[in-house]
């Protein structure tokens, strides 16, 4: 059975969404500094005057491009991360299936090619953090690492403090290479384009590394 897309739809205004989405593709390509209010209008089909009225300007502007990330990101992410609590909590699933839950579906947020025009705007923030940081951080990063932490130590008692958010950190940052190394993951798989055979190795290879870091032997 075919898996249904991710649905990562806001639910806004038209035209507001039509600005933030023309908003992230120029910033994600250009930065902050790089970017055009008058390109975004005319990308989004719309007056300059309606980024002033809506935004109040430029800064606004991309501070509202970083919640609509972070909006969409999070109702991709957040149900998954409330189901995985949630079956951990009733007894329904153990800690680790609940972490491979969780990473399963960042994953398919990541191999997803909608996911593309977000990356550029996140990398940048991440290379220089600010207030737009701030709010993906808060929204978005946050909830899913502390949880990823919280369920990685009834997995590993043995984790605490900065080693356990270290094993976190790693697990998460292997996810996040399906999307910030995609050239170079095409490369190596020496493909063009990922098919459905390539995201099923590439999901099973990090249920792997997940298992392999986690399960301690006895």
């Amino acid at each position: 059975m075919k898996k249904p897309e991710p649905n990562f739809t806001a639910e806004i205004d038209p035209v507001r969404k039509r600005i933030l989405d023309a908003a992230v593709v120029q910033f994600s390509d250009r930065g902050y500094e790089g970017a055009s209010t008058r390109a975004i209008a005319r990308d989004a089909g719309t007056a300059m005057s309606s980024i002033t009225y809506q935004f109040g300007g430029k800064h606004g502007l991309y501070l509202a491009a970083a919640d609509h990330i972070g909006g969409q990101i999070a109702g991709f992410i957040h149900p998954r991360l409330n189901a995985a609590r949630s079956a951990v909590e009733s007894g329904a699933l153990p800690p680790i299936e609940a972490v491979l839950m969780i990473l399963g579906g960042m994953a398919e947020m990541m191999l997803d090619d909608r996911s593309q025009k977000w990356a550029g705007f996140i990398v940048r923030e991440q290379q220089e953090p600010g207030e737009a940081f701030d709010r993906l951080y808060g929204q978005v990063m946050e909830p899913m690492a502390e949880l990823m932490i919280e369920l990685i130590g009834r997995v590993r008692p043995d984790l605490s403090g900065k080693r356990l958010r270290a094993i976190a950190m790693s697990l998460v940052g292997q996810v996040i290479s399906l999307r910030a190394a995609r050239a170079a993951m095409l490369r190596i798989l020496d493909i063009k384009k990922l098919g459905a055979a390539e995201r099923e190795l590439l999901h099973e290879a990090l249920q792997a590394n997940v298992r392999a870091i986690l399960e301690v032997k006895g």
